[in-house]
């Protein structure tokens, strides 16, 4: 289990120190780097997913509670609408860019599709998928990794809307008051 926690948090803590902007600075001085650091960005995520995978599939786990329908076929909905949503969010942004196999497509400040509803979509479809998985396979090791995932959230959140605002300012600003984070106001 130590492991399972270590790898994950090796996993947004990477996540988080290659997406800053002083770190991109550095990279920007070189051409050559700067044109595909964002695909090493994305295989570098990629490899520590896998070994999260791994760490997560040599841990034993108990189940919670039993497989019954109800949370089984909620878990599927959780899980599947959190992919659809992270699907049209990665289909408007562009997927080639934002895995960095092509620049960045996006030049404006998005507000239609789901980002009319919500400023982070991509991480409304990851806690959607958490929660699904949790129930789907309620274990401690699934519960620890979802755990530490609800924890990191908030931090990521707050690094990508601050470079938001500096890329944006009073637009994204307004943007802020008028659209909630995560969850749609209806």
């Amino acid at each position: 289990m130590v492991r399972l926690a270590l790898s994950t948090l090796l996993f947004y803590g990477l996540h988080s120190v290659l997406a800053m902007e002083r770190i991109k600075g550095w990279v920007g001085h070189s051409p050559v780097i700067a044109r595909w650091y964002r695909l090493f960005y994305s295989l570098s995520s990629l490899a520590l997913v896998v070994l999260v995978a791994f760490r997560y599939t040599h841990v034993p786990a108990l189940r919670a509670f039993p497989s019954t329908p109800l949370p089984t076929i909620l878990g599927w909905l959780l899980v599947w609408s959190g992919t659809a949503l992270i699907s049209v969010a990665l289909r408007q942004t562009g997927l080639w860019s934002f895995i960095g196999l092509r620049p960045d497509r996006v030049t404006g400040l998005l507000r239609n599709g789901p980002y009319r509803w919500v400023r982070h979509p991509i991480y409304t479809g990851v806690i959607s998928m958490a929660l699904g998985w949790c129930l789907l396979c309620p274990t401690l090791p699934t519960a620890l990794v979802c755990l530490i995932t609800l924890l990191y959230l908030p931090f990521g959140i707050r690094h990508e809307e601050s470079r938001l605002v500096q890329q944006f300012g009073e637009a994204y600003r307004n943007y802020q008051h008028e659209v909630p984070a995560l969850w749609p106001r209806f």
